[in-house]
């Protein structure tokens, strides 16, 4: 398969092309997409009114409940470092909540639990039972549609946990919740998801039917049957993020979480390696590509570094079912699939 001599995309990826061996999206004539979204754009050039607006709002929020915010808490150092901030450098009295899809792994959750200890802050483990997202990963699994596996499904399982972020914290009149995406996570929103998309339901249409149960149909978020609608931030677009390795350095240094369990590649979630084979095998790529090729593209990386460490030790290992195996198959066996049902199913 060809790829791109600077940045690895392969020619299967979306809207890609070729001039002597580079892509297009080095060439800058295709953008990931957040170069184009002309909103997004001008957020960007108001990150420090933004930041300031963040601030205020807490400031002026902050005592009027139990708690001043609600941070979604996966226990990885970017959710831990905003963690820390919100308690003690903004003193805020933050309620942690982490989402247990089933597939989050037992080192992830032994270090949620060092870390709210070490913070004292307050934490809820939700867990709607082992049926729901079951079904909700079956479900898309075996109707993928045309997007790749990671896109589609690690996109409904984010929503899913952001509504039901939201639905406790608009039942326990918290004032905002609050998300650790990092600066370069800007694919979807900028500094806030806006009000327009709080104000609607996110029940996929598809799911209109009797395939969920009314109970299973509420971990949706669905503003109707709220009477109190909180504000949703990404503060990390905004106020200061000092990088990957300062994070990594300063929870260390914190004992909040060592240093060998900050990999990049470390995920909390089993569910992801199987996400990335299938789409390796059905695509030829997977979508996190994108952003080492922005990180290559950035001069953050060495392109031959690069092509050792990710397409070497990565692709080829994981297309080969010999990376990760064994979390493969565990994720296969409980969903009860086989993996030839999935197989070239995104057409």
């Amino acid at each position: 398969m060809r790829r791109c001599k600077i940045c690895l995309l392969p020619e299967t990826y979306p809207n890609i092309s070729f001039t002597n061996g580079i892509c297009s999206y080095c060439l800058g004539k295709t953008h990931f997409g957040v170069e184009d979204d002309e909103e997004i754009k001008k957020l960007i050039e108001k990150k420090g009114q933004l930041k300031k607006e963040f601030e205020e709002f807490i400031k002026k929020t902050k005592g009027e409940n139990d708690y001043d915010c609600l941070l979604l808490f996966s226990g990885g150092k970017d959710s831990t470092y905003l963690l820390y901030l919100l308690k003690e450098k903004y003193k805020l009295n933050p309620l942690a909540l982490s989402v247990d899809t089933g597939f989050m792994n037992h080192l992830a959750k032994r270090n949620i639990k060092k870390i709210i200890k070490k913070l004292k802050v307050d934490h809820i483990f939700f867990t709607p039972g082992n049926t729901f997202f079951k079904k909700l990963y079956r479900y898309y699994l075996l109707n993928p549609g045309s997007e790749t596996y990671c896109d589609k499904i690690c996109g409904i399982c984010s929503e899913v946990i952001h509504g039901i972020g939201l639905i406790e914290a608009s039942n326990r009149k918290i004032p905002c919740i609050i998300l650790a995406n990092s600066p370069d996570q800007t694919d979807h929103y900028f500094f806030e998801i806006p009000k327009e998309k709080i104000s609607k339901s996110w029940v996929p249409k598809e799911f209109n039917n009797n395939y969920f149960s009314k109970e299973e149909i509420s971990h949706f978020w669905n503003p109707k049957e709220m009477d109190y609608i909180p504000r949703f931030f990404l503060p990390f677009h905004v106020i200061n993020y000092p990088g990957e390795q300062a994070i990594i350095e300063e929870l260390s240094k914190l004992n909040l979480l060592k240093k060998n369990k900050l990999s990049p590649v470390k995920t909390n979630c089993d569910l992801v390696w199987l996400l990335h084979y299938l789409d390796l095998n059905n695509k030829g790529y997977t979508p996190y590509i994108k952003n080492l090729s922005r990180e290559i593209q950035n001069g953050k990386f060495h392109c031959n570094k690069l092509k050792k460490m990710y397409y070497t030790l990565g692709i080829k290992l994981i297309k080969s079912d010999f990376l990760k195996r064994w979390e493969k198959k565990y994720v296969l066996d409980y969903l009860d699939l086989k993996i030839k049902d999935l197989i070239k199913k995104i057409g």
